[in-house]
This record gives structure tokens, C-alpha cells and sequence, in this order.
């Protein structure tokens, strides 16, 4: 089933991240208590992220912490961590900044209004309507690249090369 695999895997995962915050703490030589009260979360939240339980742990509770082993971590002299460490605070910190400036998800997905306006009209119609409505466009694009437009009152107006 394919549920039950996609869950076993996410635990999986979930178990990699907690074996990894939990040795990132202890490399920093944090307790969970003081790595909790930086993220602003409990100490329970922390023991269960690291314990690979974090599943259902709100997604933010989760940001909170990354944020707050991140902070004590650039409190470091850089020359002292890797290369992935360096890396990883990068990332964090395009993460963390996007959160505060308010770079979200954009309100409007295509180049123009008309567009966006197009297609989001288009996913509402019934699939019957939809097959007319592409047939229309397919038409209005195949004679607009025709050597010859007709104009607006019926005439042919011949196009430029």
C-alpha cells in the first residue's frame, strides 16, 4: 500500500533529522531545555524531534528549533565548521529571512492578469466546455499564424514578413 509506504519512509526521514539535531545539540553542548526555551517550543517538542517522533510536530515548531541550533551555531567562529555546516547556515538563513520579509507564496502564478485570469476560468469549466474551449484556441492560433489575419470588420488584411 502505498500510504503505508510513503509513512515508513517519512519516519525514516524523520529519524535521520532527529539523530542528526540531537548530534548537532550535543556537538554544541546544549541541553534540549536550552534549545527550547531559544525556539520559544517545549522541551518535549525537542525530545521528540530528536527522538525521529516529529511527524506530527507543527511544521513552524520545527523551523523554531532549526532557527535556534542555527543561531548558537553562527555564535561559532566559522573556520571551526565544515563546509556542509557553512552550507546549511546559508540555507537556514535564505529560509529564515524569506519568513521575515514576507516573501511568500506568489499570489499570482502567470507573467500577466490576463493570463492568470484565462487559465484560472479554464480549470473551472466542465471537461466538455474545456474541450471547446481549447478547439477555439487552437483555431484562433492556428489563423493568427496564417500569412493573412482577417481584420476586424471581415476584410483580409495581409500580415508583415
Amino acid at each position: 500500500m502505498a500510504t503505508g509506504k510513503r509513512a515508513e519512509a517519512d519516519r525514516e526521514w524523520m529519524g535521520n533529522v532527529g539523530h542528526r539535531l540531537r548530534h548537532l545539540r550535543e556537538a554544541l553542548g546544549l541541553s534540549q531545555q536550552k534549545i527550547a526555551r531559544g525556539a520559544g517550543v517545549s522541551q518535549g517538542t525537542v525530545s521528540r524531534l530528536e527522538r525521529g517522533r516529529g511527524v506530527a510536530v507543527p511544521f513552524l515548531a520545527v523551523l523554531r528549533v532549526v532557527d535556534a541550533m542555527a543561531s548558537q551555531l553562527r555564535a561559532k567562529d566559522p573556520g571551526v565548521l565544515s563546509e556542509p555546516t557553512r552550507r546549511w547556515l546559508g540555507l537556514q538563513r535564505e529560509l529564515a529571512t524569506m519568513r521575515g520579509v514576507g516573501i511568500d507564496i506568489p499570489t499570482q502564478v502567470y507573467r500577466d492578469d490576463e493570463l492568470e485570469n484565462v487559465v484560472c476560468t479554464f480549470v473551472r469549466l466542465l471537461h466538455t466546455e474545456r474541450a471547446v474551449v481549447a478547439a477555439v484556441l487552437k483555431g484562433l492560433a492556428e489563423n493568427h499564424a496564417a500569412p493573412s489575419d482577417t481584420g476586424a470588420a471581415g476584410r483580409s488584411v495581409a500580415l508583415a514578413p
